[in-house]
């Protein structure tokens, strides 16, 4: 998604990087430790947005970059705890590899 309404340069510093995180989670069709490096790699840019020094509760850019930013967390940290169990058990036992 482009957001060019938006004319902050933190935000449009931050943008293309967490564009590219995001649009890697959702190409990745397995978990595993790809998918978790880039999510909490997605999950560190965001937080750096959200804790921006320049932020002004009185401008809408401000508002529109938080609300980005705190979706792309919570995306990032739903795709870092999903775990894929693999398809082999143990001979005898039932319980799948964890």
């Amino acid at each position: 998604m482009a957001y060019e309404n938006i004319k902050c340069r933190i935000f449009k510093g931050w943008e293309s990087d967490m564009n590219i995180l995001a649009a890697g989670l959702g190409g990745l069709c397995r978990g595993g430790v790809e998918k978790t490096r880039l999510a909490d790699k997605l999950r560190l840019e965001a937080d750096s947005l959200l804790a921006c020094p320049d932020y002004d509760d009185k401008i809408q850019d401000c508002g529109n970059c938080r609300a980005i930013a705190a979706r792309r967390k919570c995306r990032a940290e739903l795709n870092s705890k999903k775990k894929i169990r693999p398809a082999l058990y143990l001979a005898g036992n039932r319980e799948y590899f964890k």
